[in-house]
């Protein structure tokens, strides 16, 4: 009855709103609705893409940021706006860059840490990512990581002692 009609005109209305706000006809809508998400999609893509080079700027291996802890190659950095799922592929590539050694990247979202340790296979039997990684998250307030002995990941709550961290990972490697 009513209602129904009612329910009816209020969808109708929620659709020409809609389709008034992309600027685009009715019947036209779910097709340019599914071109707007996949520009979306390649957009963000592309955004993360560019995140990644900003963040790994410029020649690690020949970066004042690496530092030599008895003889292995040290990089510790907090990379800002990154999200926590793009470090890996970041410390994949870092550890190509130095060729052998230690990689810590730390990184704040939404007041949470997010820590990645990378230890290239050369150093796996004498340094292990998990063990510094779990050095890093104690300091910034975690209870610890997980991971493999040549990448692994922790977190925390405490972002205003990421140097903290970088010191007890830094500590374990001497």
């Amino acid at each position: 009855g009513k209602a129904a009609c009612t329910y009816s005109t209020d969808q109708e209305n929620y659709l020409f709103a809609a389709a008034t706000i992309i600027k685009t006809p009715v019947s036209e809508l779910s097709n340019r609705l599914n071109t707007l998400i996949l520009e979306r999609r390649a957009m963000e893509k592309e955004l993360s893409e560019l995140q990644k080079k900003i963040a790994l700027g410029g020649n690690i291996s020949s970066d004042k940021k690496v530092e030599d802890l008895n003889g292995i190659k040290f990089v510790g950095k907090v990379l800002n706006g990154i999200p926590a799922k793009e470090l890996r592929s970041l410390a994949d590539e870092a550890k190509m860059r130095i060729g052998s050694g230690v990689i810590s990247f730390i990184t704040v979202n939404d007041g949470k840490v997010a820590i990645l340790t990378a230890v290239t296979e050369d150093l796996i039997k004498s340094v292990s990512a998990v063990d510094l990684a779990r050095v890093g998250s104690i300091a910034v307030g975690g209870k610890g990581g997980g991971g493999r002995t040549d990448f692994a990941q922790a977190g925390g709550t405490l972002p205003d002692k990421i140097e903290e961290s970088f010191e007890s990972i830094k500590k374990l490697i001497n």
